[in-house]
């Protein structure tokens, strides 16, 4: 059995740096194909969803690279260690 990722298919975890607001978020999410799935116990801090055909690792330097975006990495699996 091929190994698979250790973080859900086409999901991200992003923090918006604090000044950023909603609309500005909305915006930048719709116009990178985004769909906001929840807004995560963090402020500004969401769980996005790709729409697009971009892989994970595309999509995180793309977020990377936006001024707003405090950080963006994929939403890992947490396993308990036995």
């Amino acid at each position: 059995m091929p190994d698979s990722p250790n973080y859900e298919n086409n999901e991200l975890l992003v923090k918006f740096k604090p000044e950023v607001t909603k609309e500005e978020i909305k915006a930048i999410t719709e116009g990178l194909n985004l769909e906001i799935v929840s807004e995560v116990s963090l402020p500004n801090c969401y769980l996005l969803k790709i729409r697009g055909n971009e892989t994970i690792e595309e999509m995180v330097e793309i977020l990377r690279n936006i001024k707003e975006v405090e950080y963006a990495e994929p939403n890992y699996i947490r396993q308990k260690t036995p």
